[in-house]
């Protein structure tokens, strides 16, 4: 189920991030990247593959990176290619969806969810 956040227009999205930030004393830019990576994070733990998620390199996501523009949700390289193939193994076995999205368009949707969350940085 989408969050009711992201179901605002962009004006209603502004302006509930307004109300936020000045009741909490942080910035809106950083609660909208907060919004994001909490909602993808969601997203993924909620999958029916979720016990195999591993982050790149094991790693811990670092909140600083993130809010300046570094966030990685899509491995590259060799991680890549293991993830590729972890999920070639769950759809074998019937474990994705009826009818399951292929890799490369999983990743691709999940790069664009990286990408837009790195354009909004801490300045």
């Amino acid at each position: 189920m989408p969050d009711p956040f992201f179901g605002l227009s962009p004006q209603d999205r502004r302006d509930a991030l307004l109300v936020a930030a000045s009741r909490s004393g942080r910035p809106a830019h950083l609660l909208e990247k907060d919004a994001w990576v909490v909602w993808t994070l969601r997203a993924l733990f909620e999958a029916p593959f979720a016990h195999q998620i591993v982050f790149k390199g094991g790693k811990v996501i670092d909140y600083n990176d993130a809010v300046r523009g570094g966030l990685q949700l899509v491995p590259d390289g060799t991680a890549e290619e293991l993830l590729a193939a972890d999920y070639a193994g769950l759809v074998a076995d019937g474990l994705v969806f009826e009818s399951a999205p292929d890799c490369a368009t999983l990743l691709a949707r999940c790069r664009e969810i990286q990408d837009r969350a790195n354009q909004i940085r801490q300045p």
